[in-house]
């Protein structure tokens, strides 16, 4: 007959096989779960850049030199994230945001270039603030991060 003790033991490294067996998962797992909570992150940094690009463009700001800002409100209807294959060894992603506009705006291609100027441009920007904590020095057409290369266009609806 077993004594207590030998039981005890006995609970306690299959206490300890299970929790190393968990943590071997979870640690195998960490990769693909960091990858996917920096695409996450990206997404919602993109969208936030987006719509308050719309907003200001909305209010009347305009995008960097433009001397002309088109009346009429802009509405932000979907953003999706279209794969690119590979940039050097980052996966390639292209933003495109797909933009409900006035016929106006969407006809003529002065207007539609200020208004991927404001919304593509502060979506990259807040893109680019969000993954190195400060807003980039000058006008970017891509963001950088540590798995990822972005990019952003537009279509409008």
């Amino acid at each position: 007959m077993s004594s207590g003790a030998d039981t005890k033991a006995q609970v306690a490294l299959e206490y300890i096989i299970v929790v190393g067996a968990m943590l071997l998962i979870v640690t195998s797992m960490l990769p693909v779960i960091t990858k996917q909570a920096e695409l996450s992150k990206a997404t919602a940094a993109v969208r936030d850049g987006a719509t308050y690009g719309a907003a200001l463009r909305a209010l009347g700001f305009k995008a960097g030199s433009s001397s002309y800002v088109p009346e009429g409100a802009i509405k932000i209807k979907e953003i999706e994230l279209v794969d690119k294959g590979t940039n050097g060894n980052l996966k390639s992603y292209m933003f495109r945001i797909h933009i409900i506009a006035p016929d106006y705006i969407k006809d003529n291609s002065n207007y539609s270039n200020r208004v991927r100027a404001s919304v593509c441009t502060q979506a990259l920007r807040q893109l680019y603030y969000n993954f190195n904590g400060r807003y980039p020095g000058s006008i970017i057409g891509s963001v950088n991060t540590s798995y990822y290369y972005f990019t952003c266009g537009y279509t409008f609806n």
